[in-house]
């Protein structure tokens, strides 16, 4: 399937929106248009980036929320004047680390309420608190713009030049091996402890006053009964997450100009009272899934038993005898013991097999969009570049004795696993006898045509093909194992 608007290289997504700003003026007591009152919130957004990264002496103690996530490389607001009765449109060019769908979950759940200041002024956005992650992404498909070039200098991703940079500053001076050695790029959404002495932490909330009074300025512009009356707060709350942390009634008590504290509060009782009033509380939740071992397919969970085995790969040839058969497929569950039958199964279907069984595209639409790409497709953000392209990929030999096939040109993809025939670590003639009897057997009355087998087995000792242990840190769902002491590898499911 074709890729969306974004352009990729070298691991590195560019994404240009463009959408229609609002015409009229906003619902405020200060009489000023949709387009006039964005151009404000920019312009007082990049006064504060500037100040931070520049003026202040010394620097800003305060995280910025964007960079705190270590996946933007850069991002530009651009407001596009309309002429000749064109509306005036809302430019959005960034470049990001990663495909499409991660970065857009990371902007959804953890970035919405302050893309929600600049989004609010365009036409059919709605909040992200207000809609699902589907919901939100189609709004963004539906006004991306494509690039036709792209050039991009470095594929270093954001979390590489901070390491880089990190390192750098540790050699200057008197060398360290040891300190080289131990330095490490912060995990996303990783920031630095608050100062943990009262004077520290005073005076880094009354820094906080300065970008609070900024944003504070912009508050005349949201009237207290408009839909997005909450934007400006909401986005003030993200921004100085580490002011609210510090709790700002503590640092600046009522107490009657008694302390530092206090007198700051007196000259600042207004913008403080602005800042530490409650929000409601988003009306959409996301949902749990409730998730049983006897729902997921055998060994999903754990390591497959057998060590011997095979992916078949399959043509839908009659599509409705092929539904039927997946409905009652030979497949094993997670709670289920396969040992009794001396196999086990896993079935997959591609996109092309669910469009070959008839699955309409309105459906197809919503599967992930790495999904609907296929890893050939993302090449480039998985790291599969040089001599590791798919255009060097070993596919796997086509029936037919002349073809090649990759696994995504197929349209079902069985995995069989057995215990070896034989002794040895060698795929021997007796497994691949085995192998080709249970492919073979897959195409009886089941409206599939075989097309290839590739075999696979299990290393010794338990090892993967790189020669490390497999198995001792893989994801475990919440509720099916106990978390490790060291670490903790659990996944809530949903």
């Amino acid at each position: 399937m074709a890729r969306g608007n974004d352009v990729q290289l070298g691991g590195i997504t560019d994404l240009n929106l463009l959408a229609d700003i609002k015409p009229g003026f906003v619902d405020a007591l200060e009489v000023v248009t949709y387009v006039d009152r964005l151009r404000r919130v920019l312009r007082t957004l990049n006064g504060l980036r500037l100040g931070s990264r520049e003026s202040s002496a010394p620097a800003s103690p305060y995280t910025d929320i964007v960079a705190r996530w270590r996946i933007v490389h850069s991002f530009r607001w651009s407001i596009v004047d309309g002429t000749h009765g064109a509306p005036d449109r809302l430019l959005l060019s960034v470049n990001f680390d990663g495909g499409w769908e991660p970065y857009m979950r990371v902007i959804w759940d953890q970035l919405g309420s302050t893309l929600d200041l600049m989004l609010c002024h365009t036409e059919g956005y709605t909040l992200s608190r207000d809609c699902s992650f589907e919901t939100y992404a189609r709004w963004v498909r539906a006004h991306e713009v494509s690039a036709d070039f792209l050039f991009i200098e470095s594929s270093r991703s954001v979390s590489d030049a901070e390491y880089l940079a990190r390192l750098e500053a540790a050699q200057r001076g008197r060398a360290n091996e040891l300190a080289f050695n131990r330095l490490r790029a912060p995990a996303s959404g990783e920031t630095q402890p608050l100062p943990a002495g009262d004077p520290e932490r005073f005076a880094m909330a009354a820094r906080g006053l300065v970008p609070l009074a900024g944003l504070y300025t912009l508050q005349r512009y949201f009237g207290a009964e408009a839909p997005d009356r909450d934007c400006l707060l909401r986005a003030t709350h993200d921004v100085l997450f580490e002011l609210r942390e510090l709790d700002t009634v503590k640092q600046f008590p009522r107490d009657g100009g008694k302390t530092p504290g206090g007198q700051l509060r007196q000259r600042h009782h207004e913008m403080l009272a602005w800042f530490e009033q409650p929000l409601p509380e988003p009306s959409v939740r996301a949902r749990e899934l409730s998730l049983q071992p006897g729902d997921l397919q055998c060994c999903l969970l754990t390591k497959p038993p057998g060590n011997r085995g095979g992916l078949v790969m399959l043509r839908v040839a009659q599509p409705s005898q092929a539904v039927a058969w997946l409905s009652t497929a030979p497949v094993q569950r997670d709670n289920e013991d396969g040992a009794p039958l001396g196999v086990w199964r896993q079935v997959a279907l591609t996109l092309s097999g669910l469009k070959a069984l008839g699955l309409p595209a309105a459906r197809l639409e919503r599967f992930p969009q790495a999904f609907k790409e296929g890893m050939a497709a993302r090449a480039g953000l998985l790291g599969d570049v040089r001599h590791n392209h798919p255009t060097h990929w070993a596919l796997s030999a086509h029936v037919n004795g002349i073809d090649r096939l990759a696994p995504a040109d197929a349209h079902v993809l069985v995995q069989l696993r057995f215990p070896a025939v034989e002794p040895g670590e060698a795929f021997s003639a007796g497994d691949e006898q085995r192998l080709r009897a249970l492919a073979e057997a897959l195409t009886v009355g089941s409206g599939l045509a075989l097309m290839a087998i590739e075999p696979m087995r299990s290393n010794a000792a338990d090892k993967e093909h790189f020669c490390f242990k497999d198995g001792i840190s893989q994801p475990a769902l919440a509720g099916t194992s106990t978390p490790g002491q060291a670490w903790d590898d659990t996944v809530k499911t949903g």
